[in-house]
């Protein structure tokens, strides 16, 4: 009898300590399985500026675009870096600003002079690049300009160029116009140029670097730079679209 009770006791231990191994191998087998599901932990910089690195890291892949734009104000090399951004996806785009000369009058009065003006400044760009030795693919020329409507009052506009160097070719477009308001237009009739009559008239400073007086006419609306911009995404139509346009940009 004592035999078997030890025999027993033997068996209970030995029960009691496989229970105790699968009940450890469930909980180390259940450890292992939630650890796997859990993502990696991230850097607290990263989590926070997690959209702006990830755009960064695709941006270091893309292929760059220089395009050279005939001013130094801002607003026409924003209007330029947005709409190249918007027509060639898959680029980092470049806009590079040089200080050249239009060629034509500080306010040009006709639609002609207005765009001359614009492919001047397209093509000074991309000669002032060449004399740095800077490799540019397209150039710019953006010029605003004034017009009779013939009906008496003045009109706004403003011409786009795209110079394109490798078939010495160009790409224009117009923007939409609008009427000065008698008080401008007599003093840009009087020798001023628009932008300083819209700084006396509206009491503002170097209006032409924001806003623009199209700016100001429609309330924010359509700021300077939206103006240039959607008649800037026309004009590169046939530049993005050269299949579309057999042979017209080439040699």
């Amino acid at each position: 009898q004592m035999a078997e009770a030890g025999s027993r006791k033997d068996d209970f231990k030995l029960g009691a300590v496989l229970c105790a191994g699968i009940s450890i191998g469930y909980l180390l087998h259940r450890w292992i399985s939630k650890s796997a599901e859990k993502p990696p932990k991230k850097n607290l910089v990263s989590v926070a500026l997690g959209p702006e690195l990830d755009e960064k890291e695709k941006m270091k892949n893309c292929p760059e675009l220089v395009v050279a734009v005939g001013s130094t104000n801002p607003c026409k090399v924003q209007a330029c870096e947005i709409a190249f951004n918007h027509s060639f996806e898959g680029y980092h785009i470049y806009a590079k600003p040089y200080k050249v000369k239009s060629g034509v009058s500080d306010q040009p009065m006709s639609d002609e002079e207005t765009k001359k003006g614009a492919k001047n400044r397209a093509y000074r760009a991309y000669i002032a690049s060449k004399e740095r030795k800077e490799n540019v693919d397209y150039a710019v020329g953006l010029e605003g300009g004034l017009n009779d409507n013939g009906e008496g009052c003045l009109e706004s506009h403003a011409w786009m160029c795209i110079y394109v160097p490798k078939s010495d070719k160009y790409s224009f477009s117009r923007s939409a116009t609008f009427i000065l308001p008698p008080e401008v237009e007599k003093l840009v009739r009087g020798g001023m140029e628009l932008g300083d009559a819209d700084d006396k008239v509206f009491n503002r400073n170097e209006s032409g670097k924001g806003s623009g007086t199209v700016g100001q006419l429609t309330k924010g609306l359509i700021p300077r730079m939206e103006y240039y911009r959607h008649p800037l995404v026309l004009a590169i139509i046939p530049v993005a679209n050269e299949s579309l346009y057999p042979g017209y940009f080439k040699r």
